[in-house]
């Protein structure tokens, strides 16, 4: 019996084109950061509501926050941006504004 060089998952499960199906290639992807002006154009009548579900999206104000400023790998990608402004243009608006966007390597989006 020899030492296997493969990794755990792939032993353990069925493989998918020879890789777990746990694995993601890493990319590069878009994102932003900089929340400072995000609910600048928002009247003052939606702004509880819209502000509430943006929370809500982000999973309350703290990692509203960690994304906004792109804290320890918290990245607000393409992706996301996409799903926020969905939220934006069900109540009228545009899509916020961001203070930079940057690209960054992703292993999961």
């Amino acid at each position: 019996m020899g030492w296997s060089y493969l990794p755990i998952c792939t032993l353990t499960r069925e493989p998918v084109n020879g890789c777990c199906r746990k694995f993601h290639d890493k990319k590069l992807v878009t994102c932003h950061a900089g929340f400072t002006h995000f609910f600048d154009e928002v009247r003052s009548k939606d702004l509880p509501d819209l502000r509430n579900e943006i929370y809500s999206y982000f999973r309350g104000r703290s990692n509203f926050y960690r994304y906004g400023n792109a804290e320890n790998g918290y990245l607000f990608t393409y992706r996301m941006a996409e799903e926020v402004k969905a939220i934006f243009k069900k109540y009228g608006y545009d899509a916020p504004r961001y203070d930079r966007t940057f690209e960054s390597l992703s292993f999961h989006e």
